[in-house]
């Protein structure tokens, strides 16, 4: 807590750099790629009788433009049982972005989830 208090006091970069020494005492452990976690997600998907759709694990770009590319997939599903009969989990993994414009602020993973029922209402 005391590196968090320090660095919002002076305008220090919040963010450690490799080599900081707040990383001296950390370990790292790989317990799964992404397919690996996707693969056990569609897995499960199995399990519940829900057809699992892996999109992949490098989805990328602007999360709002991604969001409405995986609702008009989730329509075409649902208005025309294509490309498979609902239900179906759409799986995917990644990292999407979002552009900042002025003093906003920008989190992928909200305006994804946000942007998504909005495409879907159409």
């Amino acid at each position: 807590m005391h590196i968090l208090q320090k660095r919002s006091q002076h305008d220090e970069d919040e963010t450690p750099k490799p080599g900081d020494a707040i990383f001296r005492n950390v370990q790292n452990h790989v317990i799964a790629t992404a397919h690996q976690s996707l693969a056990a997600a569609a897995q499960f998907f199995c399990t519940q009788n829900v057809t699992p759709l892996i999109l992949g694990d490098t989805v990328t770009g602007e999360a709002r433009e991604v969001a409405k590319v995986f609702a008009a997939l989730a329509r075409e599903i649902r208005r025309y049982e294509h490309p498979f009969k609902p239900p179906v989990a759409l799986i995917s993994g990644g990292e999407t972005t979002v552009t900042v414009k002025g003093q906003g602020r920008g989190d992928a993973i909200p305006n994804f989830y946000c942007r998504s029922p909005l495409h879907l209402m159409v």
